[in-house]
């Protein structure tokens, strides 16, 4: 199955990187740190890395694009 992650941090919604050499998501900002499966590892972010709705439809991936709230322990989407 595949994850379509938000490339927004939830902490303070910096845009975060994946570290090749770690092998985790790395958010430059305030040091949150999470795993290839959205997982937090370290840092002050509140939650996962938000999900994005996706469906493959003859083989091409499609990907809905949502706002979600930062800086809190629920995923809130916004408008």
């Amino acid at each position: 199955d595949i994850k379509v992650f938000s490339s927004i941090c939830p902490h303070l919604g910096c845009r975060y990187n994946w570290d090749t050499e770690r092998k985790l998501f790395v958010c430059p900002c305030h040091n949150s740190v999470y795993t290839i499966e959205g997982k937090v590892v370290s840092g002050p972010a509140p939650r996962g890395l938000d999900t994005l709705p996706k469906e493959i439809k003859d083989g091409i991936l499609y990907v809905k694009y949502e706002k979600f709230e930062v800086g809190i322990p629920e995923k809130i989407v916004i408008d």
